[in-house]
């Protein structure tokens, strides 16, 4: 076959960006492992309530469209049409 791996690293120029930044990132935003907690917490914690909303490992109060029925209608609808189109 002619098929080749490759791998990259990433652009330089965001990295210095990133580097020079990343003492204030730290400050606002979580690493991967902390961001992860909640999902981890959610596929894993039988006694979790189901059709609630996590955050911090918490439940908490979801958006103002979570709990609009017509935006819920609208999403409910492109869910089965796009696993329709899948199928």
């Amino acid at each position: 076959t002619n098929i080749a791996a490759k791998g990259l690293s990433g652009n330089p120029v965001i990295e210095s960006v990133r580097n020079f930044f990343w003492p204030i990132e730290r400050l606002v935003l979580m690493t991967a492992e902390e961001g992860a907690q909640t999902s981890l917490l959610c596929a894993t914690a039988p006694n979790l309530l189901g059709g609630e909303y996590y955050r911090d490992c918490r439940v908490a109060e979801a958006s103002a469209e979570a709990a609009d029925q017509s935006v819920r209608q609208a999403l409910w609808k492109a869910n089965q049409e796009w696993l329709a189109s899948v199928s």
